[in-house]
């Protein structure tokens, strides 16, 4: 899949809309003709994104106050996100890399195996060192986010098995379902913690083991739905389905022409050198060219968002305005409602604008809100800032997966996907040590700014690295 093959068929796309109803145009814009007409094992994805992403929802919810009813402080329940995040990249780094030699769907099953052996130890063990073991060789999310091998493989395998000219649809429909399912998680999380502590009379630790008890069960119906995807998942399949394996994608064609990139033989990219210690077989010389970027501005996102991960937030707001965890989670499940149904908005602003545009305009206010809300001193003001932050805040996750995937060769679109994703990691491993540092220390706010202040890097670099991505499918919308 090439940017050019889907700009030409967005442009005859949107000129077919002027043939259609109200109605017509809406369910276009929305995607939902393209997630009505994917295949099957596209449906299953979704649905296995649907329940980790629960399974996430509810325990981040819990995280940093399970550690506090044990009596942990601050600055170890920092320890362990970091050091859980930073066991997220070597799991992430093994499978991803290896992913389809070994099989896309044999990785699934050892991550879904992975996240129930992690449920069952936060279930029953009292001991700091085994959870932390427990969370850094398996998977357990400490911000409510994507963790372990699951989203790299997903968004390679649903770029091959969707029409170019469906992609950004279904990325919608999948971030859609990812923060569906974190709101359903975090609001039903909060429920089941009133419920048994109020009627049951259980104590708040038992109340938050159960929880966890939830976690492995959903890791369990996951490990079901992924015994049902067929062999067209595979890479072997996705090359037969695109013809040529090697063919040269478009964008990456123009960036080395402009950039007087020199356009070594295939046998000189993949002479030996260190990077085959990092990345197996070498990738080739025009996704060296853009990784390297990617990278290092996608961590900055990542560095910021750590930082302020929805485990520390809901820690902030409980400390500060004295609210029950029953009414966190209520404000979690309103936050991400309104993400979800805004990321299928943001399909339709990436056709109109070209990805990078779409990113650095849905995502630079989501930052500036986050800055603003240390500087409320009552609750209102602080949701209404939560809210409005929502309301942007995923609105960038279709843009990138869908420039993500179509700026790298299709052979080479998992091992890519799978580094990038594993910096972002890396880098968000960073932040909740200092957010522990900071809290501990009383002030908590700082970590909002940092935030802040991050996320508006990765724009800014953003804008100066690729916008010519959105000048080239400009050029080919212009040239229909």
């Amino acid at each position: 899949m090439t940017f050019s093959d889907i700009s030409n068929s967005e442009g005859t796309e949107q000129r077919s809309v002027l043939k259609r109803g109200i109605w017509g145009t809406l369910l276009y814009e929305a995607g939902v003709d393209s997630l009505v007409h994917s295949s099957c094992d596209v449906k299953l994805l979704l649905a296995q994104r649907f329940i980790r992403l629960v399974a996430f929802g509810q325990t981040t919810l819990i995280l940093a106050l399970f550690f506090r009813e044990l009596e942990i402080s601050d600055y170890k329940i920092g320890i362990f996100m970091t050091l859980t995040l930073f066991g997220d990249v070597l799991l992430s780094y093994f499978l991803t890399l290896y992913a389809d030699d070994m099989g896309r769907r044999t990785v699934i099953y050892w991550g879904v195996l992975l996240m129930i052996i992690s449920g069952l130890v936060f279930a029953f063990s009292n001991n700091y060192w085994y959870l932390l073991i427990a969370a850094i060789i398996g998977v357990i999310s400490p911000s409510g986010d994507e963790t372990g091998p699951f989203k790299s493989i997903e968004e390679s395998t649903l770029a091959h098995l969707t029409p170019h000219n469906q992609i950004s649809d279904i990325f919608a429909w999948h971030g859609l379902f990812g923060t569906l399912g974190v709101a359903l998680g975090s609001v039903s999380s909060g429920f089941i913690i009133h419920y048994l502590q109020e009627t049951l009379l259980w104590s708040k630790l038992d109340a938050y083991r159960f929880i966890f008890l939830s976690y492995s069960s959903m890791a369990v119906i996951k490990l079901v739905l992924t015994f049902f995807l067929s062999d067209a998942c595979e890479v072997g399949v996705m090359a037969h389905h695109q013809g040529d394996a090697n063919e040269r994608s478009a964008l990456l064609q123009y960036h080395s022409q402009n950039n007087e990139t020199d356009n070594t033989s295939s046998a000189e990219e993949e002479k030996p050198n260190w990077l085959n210690l990092l990345w197996g077989k070498p990738l080739s010389k025009e996704s060296h060219a853009i990784i390297y970027k990617l990278c290092f501005i996608f961590s900055l996102d990542s560095l910021g968002y750590g930082v302020m991960n929805n485990s520390w937030l809901v820690v902030y707001f409980i400390e500060k305005f004295k609210i029950h965890e029953e009414t966190m989670g209520t404000v979690i499940f309103t936050t991400n409602i309104i993400s979800s149904f805004s990321s299928l908005a943001s399909s339709a602003i990436y056709k109109r604008t070209g990805p990078i545009k779409a990113i650095v305009f849905t995502h630079f206010p989501s930052a500036l809100f986050m800055s603003l809300i240390p500087a409320c001193q009552t609750i209102p003001w602080a949701m209404v800032l939560l809210l409005l932050r929502s309301c942007t805040q995923s609105m960038d996750v279709v843009p990138r997966s869908a420039f993500l995937s179509s700026i790298v060769h299709p052979e080479e679109r998992t091992k890519v996907m799978g580094i990038v994703n594993i910096v972002k990691t890396l880098a968000r491993s960073i932040g909740p040590i200092l957010t522990g540092i900071l809290s501990e220390k009383g002030v908590m706010w700082i970590g909002f700014l940092i935030t802040g202040i991050c996320e508006a890097g990765h724009d800014f670099g953003l804008l100066v690295a690729f916008l010519w991505v959105d000048k080239f499918i400009a050029q080919q919308v212009a040239n229909l």
